[in-house]
């Protein structure tokens, strides 16, 4: 999961106390692809279904639409 998500320090301040060493990007020309399973976001979260949240948000592996 390197550098598949920005940095919210470096996006919301400009800067980030890990630099060169962070472990998520610091712009969008350092933001990587991540490898998914085919059958990723192809059936339904349950628990979104049922109660209208889901404790993973844009990170559940399931559909919330």
């Amino acid at each position: 999961r390197y550098k598949t998500e920005l940095c919210r320090p470096f996006r919301e301040q400009g800067r980030c106390r890990y630099g060169n060493k962070c472990q998520y990007a610091h712009g969008l020309d350092e933001l990587r692809q991540i490898d998914r399973h085919p059958k990723y976001k192809t059936d339904k979260c349950k628990t979104f279904h049922s109660t209208g949240f889901c404790p993973y948000g844009p990170r559940c592996n399931f559909v919330h639409d």
